[in-house]
């Protein structure tokens, strides 16, 4: 009975070994600091960030979109750690150089010029 439990725990750790795939971290991560009562941010997710051609670019480009919300209290620490005082304020950072802001825009921006910024941006870096 041993025998057959022991091969049955094998079985199900490969399989489910098999569909659960580990993506590696992004390369670069864009912070949309908002707030659920400020209505630039709510329109700014509405039309940039909930859009098929801006979340396309960004997996495209290896970026990881994260929504910080300013009523939550673990966002609110990291809202407070790039000394976000403007709603809604975008960042992009690399990764493995979190410190260090590669672009910061403050106040509403279309999705046509975020992508162009980060185009800008990206090209830089890599030329």
């Amino acid at each position: 009975m041993k025998h057959i439990l022991f091969i049955f725990a094998i079985i199900v750790t490969i399989t489910l070994g098999e569909k659960l795939p580990v993506k590696n971290p992004s390369r670069y991560v864009l912070y949309h600091m908002g707030a659920k009562w400020c209505a630039p941010c709510v329109k700014m997710k509405k039309d940039v960030w909930s859009k098929k051609d801006v979340l396309k670019f960004l997996d495209d480009n290896d970026i990881e979109l994260r929504l910080m919300e300013a009523t939550d209290d673990k966002d609110m620490k990291l809202i407070s750690f790039y000394k976000t005082r403007v709603y809604p304020t975008v960042i992009f950072i690399e990764r493995k150089r979190h410190t260090v802001q590669l672009l910061r825009v403050e106040g509403y921006t279309g999705k046509d010029f975020v992508v162009k910024l980060l185009k800008e941006k990206i090209n830089t870096m890599e030329n």
